[in-house]
């Protein structure tokens, strides 16, 4: 990004998508929902990242998945993923940082 009002544009429209696109019955690409038990990859968020005009480039993508079960609130490994078959898609809070060129 060239400037701060880019950068500033440009994380009002990335928090907007990323919100969007993790709505768990309006998100993903074709606004369809997500199936349950369907699987989040990196991939998809540097999709979509990448589609907002001002971003360049993603340095680094950090993806964090909670279980939540019985009021409990877990951090699964990567490795476990597949144990967690019943899971559905659902947004969070998210961090962007900028590096203005």
């Amino acid at each position: 990004m060239k400037n701060m009002e880019e950068a500033a544009v440009a994380e009002t429209m990335a928090l907007k998508r990323l919100g969007r696109f993790l709505h768990p019955l309006h998100g993903g690409f074709d606004g369809s929902g997500w199936a349950i038990g369907k699987p989040l990859h990196p991939s998809m968020f540097y999709a979509l990242l990448k589609s907002i005009g001002p971003i360049q480039y993603v340095d680094r993508l950090t993806v964090t998945v909670m279980k939540l079960e019985e009021g409990e609130r877990t951090e699964p490994l990567p490795e476990k993923m597949a144990m967690i078959p019943h899971g559905i898609v659902t947004g969070g809070s998210h961090k962007l940082t900028a590096l203005i060129v």
